[in-house]
């Protein structure tokens, strides 16, 4: 049987993983702003650097959040649909409606 990783390998992983993807995001993005507007009173790497921690930053919240609230292993998918045989609200009033209005082109 696997081992399933935990809570906190889970958060590790999405931390990794979006602050290596934002932190490349953030050295494009930021080489590209020194280039076009100047590197401005900060110098060249203090300004791609910040561009690079902010983003990862930001990247490896959201990564580490969205792995914990990924579900894999199918809890939810197991849970029975409640079926009726009614029709519901919205639509007997739409046929209702239909009925009352009669529209001739």
């Amino acid at each position: 049987m696997a081992h399933q990783p935990s809570i906190a390998d889970k958060l590790q992983m999405g931390l990794l993983m979006g602050g290596t993807v934002g932190a490349t995001m953030g050295l494009v993005m930021g080489t590209f702003t020194v280039l076009v507007y100047g590197p401005g009173p900060n110098g060249y790497l203090r300004t791609i650097g910040a561009n690079m921690l902010k983003t990862g930053g930001f990247f490896a919240s959201i990564m580490s959040v969205g792995s914990l609230i990924r579900n894999e292993d199918g809890t939810f998918s197991s849970i029975p649909l409640q079926t009726t045989k009614s029709t519901p609200a919205c639509l007997s009033l739409f046929q209702k409606l239909n009925a009352s209005v009669s529209l001739k082109c």
